[in-house]
């Protein structure tokens, strides 16, 4: 309705742009943030954590952290790592080293005996499997640390071609390493009866 008098006021209409109907085309984006967003996802850092879950089964909180610090290493280093033909298989080597570091250090701190548990009373088999446990830890801990990385990453269910680029060496040297740090590990533990006796 028009307001009573003389004159009208005018009335002005600004003209709306229509909506655009969706387009087929993806947004065009930079491709060095894709590739970054896309390796960054959750299947990723799982597949970091389980790699190095077997050296901290006892510990899964610091082995999520430690695969967080291996992706920030990453993404710090994301413009050198894109490049590269297995970015993930990167990322489970600093992983690895970071937990090998963490472990070490641990170590250092902390005495084995005090770290396994202490049998309860409910039975000799109880108490001669946590002194298994105890000899196999002992022994692993004397086997050199190219031996207990090749060992641990065959624990883990990878093959040797998986854990080649891992460790940066051909797959014969891991079947070799694997060989002969078996073979170590056998024999430590075939000392202790000998010692006990």
């Amino acid at each position: 309705m028009l307001p009573a008098g003389g004159d009208a006021e005018r009335i002005t209409f600004t003209e709306v742009a229509a909506p655009r109907a969706p387009t087929s085309e993806a947004p065009r984006t930079n491709t060095a943030a894709t590739g970054l967003e896309a390796f960054f996802v959750r299947e990723n850092f799982e597949r970091t954590r389980r790699a190095i879950g077997v050296l901290l089964r006892d510990d899964p909180t610091q082995a999520e952290d430690i695969t967080q610090e291996a992706f920030v290493i990453v993404y710090e280093r994301w413009e050198r790592v894109s490049r590269m033909d297995n970015p993930l298989a990167y990322t489970i080597k600093v992983a690895w080293r970071l937990a090998l570091r963490w472990l070490r250090a641990r170590n250092r701190t902390r005495a084995l005996d005090a770290a396994l548990p202490v049998p309860v009373a409910d039975g000799a088999a109880a108490a001669e499997a946590v002194i298994a446990r105890a000899d196999l830890a002992r022994a692993f801990l004397r086997l050199s640390p190219a031996h207990q990385e090749v060992l641990t990453l065959s624990m883990s269910d990878l093959d040797p071609q998986d854990i080649a680029p891992l460790l940066g060496i051909p797959v014969p040297t891991v079947r070799t390493r694997l060989f002969r740090a078996r073979r170590a590990l056998s024999a430590l533990l075939e000392e202790r009866p000998e010692a006990q006796s």
